[in-house]
């Protein structure tokens, strides 16, 4: 069973980035809506690396994969 990421990336946006909380739901648009810059992703990645031991591509970083809460989590369990 993989881990359940969102925690770990809603508590980054939050004190890391200044995002307000309310504004982040599981399928709230990150990267598509200017929430999260380029900065802040590597900031994100680095977390999720260090959580699961996993190297991300670079051809891995679309939005399809990391646009959302939703679709971080289902890419890192398509990868364990």
């Amino acid at each position: 069973m993989t881990q359940d990421l969102k925690p770990l990336i809603r508590d980054l946006l939050v004190e890391e980035i200044g995002i307000n909380p309310g504004e982040i739901g599981d399928d709230t648009p990150l990267l598509s809506s200017g929430m999260v810059d380029s900065f802040a992703l590597i900031t994100i990645l680095t977390a999720i690396e260090s959580a699961t031991g996993l190297t991300i591509e670079q051809d891995d970083l679309t939005l399809d994969n990391f646009d959302t809460l939703n679709h971080i989590q289902a890419f890192v369990s398509e990868q364990k």
